[in-house]
């Protein structure tokens, strides 16, 4: 598939600009910027105004906050298809968090006077953009619900699970780094090495040092559900 015909298979599987009819989502192929993306490369930066558009086309990337102190907190994940919606676009002020990659990947860009006419004509994409907009908040509200009410142990169980899927037994793949969980879980990779030692201990995770081997995904799922601050 070619790079025209991929950005138009991304727009089609969008929530958003799916909606939008042929000839409009034509008309924004003909003026998307691609621009290649590196492991680590910012697309965003927190604190600049950014009213633009990114349609993720290849790669996996992750909303970051950083606080004043230079502690990072991963907010969430997005794939292929997947829009980044600049919030200065809706606003003109500076950006609350950063947009990095996970893996190298490109995107197809738009500015705000590209995209803002034709969506604008679509009341349903205009719509769901709005559901989109919810749905982000939703996340970040659960992550601070995390970070306020529940234990390093709840949030790494959690992760683990939304992480790798059903594999009960057998190994999957470490390809989360030790940092990489403590961004997402809000702690340190001190703290995140300690919870993974006492699910190895409980029985419950087989850790090695490139595989994970979940051994008891109900406790897992247990530990997952507590709430309050219990380690």
């Amino acid at each position: 598939m070619d790079a025209r015909a991929s950005l138009l298979t991304c727009m089609a599987q969008n929530a958003v600009l799916g909606l939008l009819n042929p000839a409009d989502r034509e008309h924004l192929a003909r003026l998307a910027r691609r621009r290649d993306l590196s492991r680590g490369e910012v697309l965003c930066h927190q604190g600049y105004v950014w009213p633009r558009v990114a349609l993720l086309v290849q790669g996996t990337g992750q909303w970051c906050l950083l606080s004043p102190s230079g502690r990072r907190q991963v907010v969430f994940r997005m794939g292929p298809s997947d829009v980044v919606w600049g919030h200065s676009l809706f606003d003109h002020e500076p950006l609350p968090a950063s947009f990095e990659m996970v893996t190298d990947g490109y995107v197809y860009w738009w500015t705000q006077e590209d995209i803002v006419p034709v969506l604008s004509k679509h009341v349903d994409a205009v719509w769901a953009l709005s559901r989109e907009m919810v749905r982000w908040m939703r996340r970040v509200r659960e992550v601070l619900y995390s970070l306020a009410f529940q234990s390093v142990a709840h949030r790494v169980a959690r992760l683990l699970l939304d992480y790798y899927p059903e594999c009960e037994g057998r190994p999957v793949p470490r390809d989360l780094t030790l940092e990489e969980m403590a961004d997402m879980v809000g702690t340190s990779p001190e703290f995140v090495c300690r919870v993974l030692k006492r699910l190895a201990h409980e029985g419950i995770l087989r850790v090695g040092r490139r595989y994970f081997v979940f051994l008891d995904r109900q406790r897992l799922a247990a530990l997952a559900q507590e709430d309050g601050r219990v380690g």
